[in-house]
């Protein structure tokens, strides 16, 4: 008994024929004999099934795409090695589950199940910890902290901005804490001031006489041009140092409010606020 699928080409008139699947090609293939087989009860429908199958993969195979149908997966079987170095089938088939067998693999599975969902879960590694960003109302505080550090060491916001660099409301949270430090080495301004006064207070040393230097009409060869005056250079902020106008120990806090600083030496001298 065999069966063979038969068609005509539209297109050319063609007939095409598809290849013969017979029974004794089963039994070879192991179609016939596998346990639970349909080839033994409807032999006529698998032939018929088999050789559609084979007429459109010779023919067609784009219809498929490759897939199979039911009937060739269930005739699928698992080759394994022969005594002879060879791989074959086992003549025996695979052995046949009951619904018993079945059960117990159900059971077997659902108590993995159990066990993996009783095991506790593996702690996930935790992340660094992400730098905290201050919002605008705690930014706010931290910079009148900041001032209020100057403050209380008797210095105004003129002397925290021109430390900062910038002025208040530019102040970040960096600045703020870098100025809170500054502060606490900072001396009092009032200890500064007395320090300064006191500096102005002492005597002048008395100065060495020196013997009257010779008239340029004794010696003609003395230089008689006049040396450049000096100009004193840039003294760094909130260090005392001599007024170039009154000879008083002052700071640059001072400078700001001197009605003299335009056309001053030292005030010329001082590089822009951002160098």
């Amino acid at each position: 008994m065999g069966c063979r699928a038969v068609a005509t080409e539209l297109s050319t008139g063609e007939k095409l024929q598809g290849p013969l699947v017979t029974i004794g090609l089963a039994k070879k293939e192991g179609w016939y004999s596998k346990s639970g087989s349909k080839w033994q009860s409807i032999p006529e429908l698998m032939l018929q099934y088999r050789a559609a199958a084979w007429f459109v993969r010779s023919y067609a195979p784009e219809i498929a795409m490759g897939l199979k149908t039911a009937e060739e997966v269930q005739d699928t079987i698992d080759l394994t090695p022969q005594a002879d170095g060879s791989f074959g089938h086992d003549e025996a088939g695979p052995a046949t589950m009951t619904t018993a067998d079945i059960a117990a693999q159900a059971d077997a599975a659902a108590g993995q199940t159990t066990e993996k969902e009783a095991q506790p879960a593996a702690a996930a590694p935790q992340e660094p910890a992400k730098r905290q960003r201050l919002s605008s109302e705690e930014l706010d505080a931290l910079r009148q902290e900041a001032l209020h550090a100057y403050e209380a060491k008797g210095y105004d916001l003129k002397k925290a901005e021109w430390d900062a660099g910038r002025a208040l409301s530019f102040w970040t949270m960096t600045d703020c804490k870098r100025l809170i430090r500054e502060a606490a080495r900072l001396q009092p301004k009032a200890t500064s001031e007395v320090q300064g006064a006191a500096a102005q207070e002492q005597p002048e040393a008395p100065q060495s006489k020196e013997s009257p230097a010779p008239d340029a009409t004794q010696a003609g060869s003395a230089d008689t041009t006049p040396e450049p005056a000096q100009v004193q250079g840039f003294v760094p902020p909130y260090q005392t140092f001599a007024c170039p106008h009154n000879g008083a120990q002052i700071t640059e806090d001072d400078c700001y409010d001197c009605r003299h600083r335009t056309g001053c030496p030292h005030w010329e001298a001082a590089p822009p606020a951002d160098a």
